[in-house]
């Protein structure tokens, strides 16, 4: 039952690469790589810090092939990203709170404009 859990979290993070490499605009190769390394390296990072030996993802190879398998669907499918745009920054503002913020316009709880270089 845990190795079919764990599976599942590889492929959703192997998804998760292949929407990371779809916003950089990467070919099916780099999705490949992105997917892989997002898809297999938190486990294998685990199994380092707990000294349970080897990584799984190292002795059995279904984990390899579920990893490439995600970063293909992400590829192949289209999966959106769910990173906001760098110049955007949508949610983040969201999160900010009004205390202690003067510079913050009514109406507008946490959301701030940035002001021109010469405005003091």
């Amino acid at each position: 039952m845990t190795r079919y859990l764990d599976l599942a979290g590889v492929c959703s993070c192997a998804l998760l690469g292949g929407a990371v490499a779809r916003t950089a605009g990467l070919d099916l190769f780099g999705f490949l790589v992105v997917g892989v390394i997002s898809g297999l390296g938190g486990g294998m990072i685990r199994d380092v810090l707990l000294q349970h030996g080897t990584p799984v993802a190292l002795t059995d190879y279904a984990y390899l092939a579920v990893a490439f398998a995600g970063a293909a669907v992400a590829f192949l499918i289209g999966i959106p990203p769910w990173i906001p745009p760098p110049s955007g920054g949508g949610g983040i503002g969201l999160l900010r709170s009004r205390a202690g913020k003067a510079d913050s316009p009514p109406g507008r709880i946490g959301v701030h404009r940035q002001r021109p270089a010469g405005d003091w």
